[in-house]
């Protein structure tokens, strides 16, 4: 199954990953692994989660 998501909480239980930001392929892996390599999707996934603590706050 194919999913295209930009939000962390759609893929965070997914077996492999491609982060294509601006349509380039910038990581593929499991999400603990692309967190691990603080590339493309470790970005997302903190700005994301600085978003919603500054909502919750």
């Amino acid at each position: 199954m194919l999913i295209t998501a930009r939000r962390m909480r759609t893929v965070k239980n997914a077996n492999k990953i491609a982060a294509l930001p601006g349509g380039a392929a910038a990581g593929m892996g499991t999400p603990a692994g692309l967190m691990k390599q603080n590339g493309a999707f470790a970005r997302m996934g903190r700005l994301q989660t600085g978003s919603r603590e500054r909502i919750l706050a």
